[in-house]
């Protein structure tokens, strides 16, 4: 089963590790997280500014417009 996450970009939901919620405080150790996605080119999807949830999967991490909790429900079986 897939998910929609925005822009046009299905994630099979097998491949989800993680969606987090960028619309709240985020510990450091996620915010390290994204900078080091950030600078080896990893993060795909909406620009920061835009970002309402990031969805981690095993070979990418995307940001998307769409909120956590959405996200949620539309991959849950």
């Amino acid at each position: 089963m897939y998910t929609h996450i925005g822009l046009k970009t299905l994630v099979n939901c097998r491949d989800i590790v993680a969606i987090l919620n960028l619309q709240a405080e985020l510990p450091i150790s996620t915010k390290e997280f994204l900078e080091i996605a950030h600078s080896e080119k990893r993060i795909k999807g909406c620009s920061r500014d835009e970002a309402k949830s990031c969805i981690i999967t095993d070979t990418e991490v995307y940001l998307s417009n769409i909120s956590a909790n959405t996200l949620l429900k539309r991959s849950s079986i």
